[in-house]
């Protein structure tokens, strides 16, 4: 069966909607399509899901972006197919799509995902998932502000808290306290590692409910991580939705697209002077 042939309406129906179409992955990748070659075919009967999830990303990210003509840079296909193949969580997989969206430039020269994409494969579903939920935290809690990460004082100002008890939910860890705040830590040292965070944070902070006249919420503090974003966290965070043409300070653009994932919980748009401090 030629997998060109297949109605694109039943391809997305049985979940091929990025392999199933030839025309579309031609689209998509230019003319490093040719390195996947004959094994489309294999792939549509195989039904790779993987790999399937990680292009349908990336075409979802690009939108009608993909009618413009592109190519992706072959060392980066390389890179998301080799990898890709072992993604199963369904985070992981928006990064590598969103990364593999990102690299798509008018000629395909441009290589620079290549360095995320090794962040991002060498980091676990848990680091990912709390990386994910920071940069939620950070442009949701600075929207409309201007703000250079580029520079330290930048990064300072735009200091995040993000309550434990919701980093123990995005990580999907359970057990006593203890156990979750271990889950914690060691994701944020892991992302300090990769420069995803910034080095000033604090594990020991206390977050401040909002004043409600509602006598059932509760008034005592509640223990969150105080941190700071980096400029490659940022960088990551953007290119990760498809964003590589951006700025990094447009990651508070509230004109820019970011929508959230479905596998992730919603951060709540507030500001870091409403409801919070030491």
């Amino acid at each position: 069966m030629d997998p060109s042939s297949i109605d694109p309406n039943t391809a997305i129906g049985a979940g091929l909607m990025a392999l199933a179409s030839k025309d579309l992955l031609n689209r998509l990748l230019g003319p490093s399509a040719d390195y996947i070659g004959g094994e489309i075919r294999g792939l549509v009967a195989k039904c790779n899901i993987n790999l399937n999830r990680i292009f349908g990303h990336a075409v979802k990210k690009l939108g009608r972006k993909i009618e413009q003509p592109g190519a992706v840079n072959s060392r980066v296909l390389k890179q998301v197919w080799s990898e890709g193949a072992f993604v199963e969580d369904e985070l992981a997989a928006e990064y590598f799509g969103g990364l593999l969206a990102s690299a798509r430039t008018p000629d395909g020269r441009d290589d620079r995902a290549l360095s995320l994409l090794s962040t991002v494969r060498d980091l676990s579903v848990y680091d990912l998932r709390l990386h994910y939920l920071v940069y939620q935290y950070v442009r949701s809690q600075h929207l409309g502000k201007r703000i250079d990460l580029s520079g330290t004082g930048g990064r300072l100002a735009c200091f995040t808290a993000v309550p434990f008890r919701t980093c123990a939910a995005a990580l999907g860890v359970g057990g006593s306290e203890i156990e979750i705040e271990e889950a914690a830590h060691h994701s944020l040292f892991t992302l300090l590692r990769y420069d995803l965070v910034d080095e000033n944070f604090s594990t020991d902070w206390q977050l401040k409910p909002k004043r409600s006249i509602e006598a059932h919420l509760s008034t005592e503090p509640e223990r969150a991580i105080k941190v700071y974003p980096s400029y490659v966290g940022a960088k990551l965070f953007l290119w990760a939705h498809g964003h590589s043409d951006k700025r990094i300070d447009q990651i508070f653009d509230p004109s820019i697209d970011l929508p959230g994932s479905a596998e992730m919980p919603v951060a709540p748009e507030v500001t870091p002077s409403d409801g919070v401090g030491m």
